[in-house]
């Protein structure tokens, strides 16, 4: 039954579960029918397994539907290569504008990917206030590309 359930390659792990439920199992008065509760554990184990596989299989799927979404280098066109390029050349610019201590804090998070408590560790200044510089470095670069989008879609700017 149990292989036939969960596979050949499961059923060792399935067992072992089964048995450590059973002999875990909170002491109570003497089972009437040990044979019946352990065939019980032994079906629930089954399902805590076909549930965490049915999980498992959601989990992969959600991950290859996101990836697969995802232009590779080589599906890119030439026109999406340079238009990234010239949107993270824009970044740059914009990123160099930002206040000195702003742009080191931005720098070291997302482009060196530093944690919080190390470029607090460099910067010789508490976590509390790299995460306070973050925030106003990223509020800064929205303004920065709310007054671009705004410059560009108004008459007479850039089409």
């Amino acid at each position: 039954m149990i292989e036939v359930a969960v596979g050949p390659d499961a059923r060792d792990d399935v067992l072992s579960r089964a048995a450590e439920r059973f002999l875990l199992s909170p002491g109570r008065e003497p089972l009437v029918n040990p044979s019946a509760y352990f065939f019980t554990v032994v079906r629930n184990c089954v399902y805590d397994h076909a549930r965490q596989q049915a999980r498992q299989r959601q989990r992969e799927t959600s991950i290859e539907e996101i990836t697969s979404s995802i232009p590779s280098a080589t599906e890119r066109s030439a026109e999406d290569v340079v238009l990234g390029n010239q949107e993270f050349n824009e970044l740059l610019l914009k990123i160099s504008s930002l206040a000195p201590s702003q742009r080191a804090v931005i720098t070291m998070l997302y482009m060196e990917e530093r944690s919080y408590s190390e470029v607090a560790e460099l910067m010789k200044t508490s976590v509390s206030n790299v995460r306070r510089t973050a925030v106003r470095a990223r509020k800064a670069l929205s303004d920065m590309y709310k007054r671009s989008t705004e410059t560009k879609s108004a008459p007479g700017g850039e089409a």
